[in-house]
């Protein structure tokens, strides 16, 4: 169960997104699945400030290639489970699954991580658990991965 700080930080988010435009004043391109290369999708809940979601919205319009689509995704599940809900359904080929508040801070950082899974590659930050004393433990981070629909089948 959420604590009571969590509903007073969400209200207050909230409150102050009454005082910020709408997203739809800067809509997502419309991409369809079937002349798509893949998806970028960004999960996040109702805690987040809209004027966060404008930001990467912003940023990822400018930064992704016209054939991949962008979709963000307000949920209230964990992001694990909506992950998993997502690549569940998409129709997209491949997806690539980046934090709310990450985004791309070069030319062709976008183009590469799909390029990489499309080859088969399950791609993103690189990370270590502390907490495993194994240095052979790396893992691509949940909050910038991608993987083709064929690679996740298969994970």
């Amino acid at each position: 169960m959420p604590k009571l700080s969590s509903y007073i930080d969400s209200f207050l988010i909230r409150s102050a997104d009454l005082f910020r435009p709408p997203l739809d004043v800067d809509p997502l391109p419309v991409v369809r699945p079937e002349g798509a290369r893949g998806v970028i999708v960004s999960f996040y809940m109702a805690n987040i400030s809209r004027a966060v979601v404008a930001a990467q919205r912003r940023v990822l319009k400018r930064f992704a290639p016209p054939d991949v689509a962008i979709a963000q995704v307000l949920t209230d599940v964990d992001h694990g489970v909506s992950i998993d809900r997502f690549a569940r359904t998409t129709p997209y080929r491949a997806f690539v699954v980046l934090d709310i508040d990450c985004i791309p801070v070069r030319e062709g950082a976008i183009e590469d991580l799909f390029g990489r899974a499309e080859r088969g590659a399950v791609v993103g930050a690189a990370q270590r658990a502390d907490h495993i004393a194994n240095n052979d433990h790396i893992y691509a981070g949940p909050f910038c991965v991608g993987v083709t629909m064929e690679t996740y089948a298969k994970l």
